[in-house]
């Protein structure tokens, strides 16, 4: 269900002329004002408000209304969204505002989620984190985007990152995790193609300069020459 445009007409003042309730969502209710369809409303907010047959509503007690209404929309498409996994605030932010909700309602969900404890961009980095390393081995630099691509703050990418490579070995470990994996690809061909390859496989996971070295020089299957002419330490050199 979308949200109401920001920049919509509010309805008409007028009488209330009938309330009933909405076939496909029996917890909304359809306001008439004055014989028209005037709005969707939550059944909880229609008793809220004390809407009734036979009253008259006016522009400011519409407006309320309706804001109330968007809120109450926001915050459940957000608990929906949420209901699927953790996500980080930046990350929900763009989320609802597909659904063209106002800003200033997109945060007052978001302010209360977090005051609640149901948005921590510190938990869900060192839960992505985790997660990722247990499945596909990859170094810091193509975490570090992947976090800043889901809207972590730099200072925790940095505070999370430090955690989890806090020993200079963890690193090297991971790449000889993607080396395991990729060995059987590179086993039978020419020892300067392999090295090639595998070099280029972990760059493309992220991995330090010093760890693609120490991956490439301690080669326990044998599938580099490091002495050829063309070794890792020439032709590599402009690695990151």
């Amino acid at each position: 269900m979308r949200g109401r445009d920001k920049n919509s007409d509010l309805p008409a003042a007028g009488r209330v002329t009938d309330i009933k309730t909405q076939k496909r969502y029996p917890s909304r209710v359809s306001v008439f004002i004055d014989g028209e369809f005037a709005f969707g409303l939550s059944a909880e907010l229609c008793v809220q408000y004390g809407i009734r047959i036979g009253e008259e509503v006016d522009d400011e007690r519409l407006r309320r209304i309706l804001l109330d209404e968007e809120y109450k929309l926001a915050e459940n498409k957000a608990w929906q969204l949420l209901s699927g996994r953790a996500h980080s605030r930046r990350e929900l932010e763009h989320k609802l505002r597909r659904y063209e909700f106002a800003d200033a309602l997109i945060a007052r969900v978001l302010d209360k989620l977090s005051a609640a404890g149901y948005l921590n961009d510190l938990q869900v980095a060192r839960d992505y984190v985790r997660s990722r390393l247990q499945v596909r081995p990859m170094g810091r630099k193509l975490l570090l985007r992947e976090l800043q691509q889901k809207g972590i703050p730099d200072e925790l990418c940095e505070k999370v990152l430090s955690e989890s490579f806090a020993e200079e070995s963890v690193e090297r470990e991971l790449a000889m995790q993607l080396y395991a994996k990729k060995k059987k690809q590179l086993r039978g061909q020419p020892a300067h193609k392999a090295r090639e390859k595998m070099a280029r496989a972990l760059v493309a996971r992220g991995f330090s300069r010093e760890a693609i070295r120490a991956v490439i020089e301690d080669d326990p299957d044998g599938l580099f020459d490091t002495t050829e002419e063309h070794g890792f330490t020439d032709e590599h050199n402009s690695l990151p």
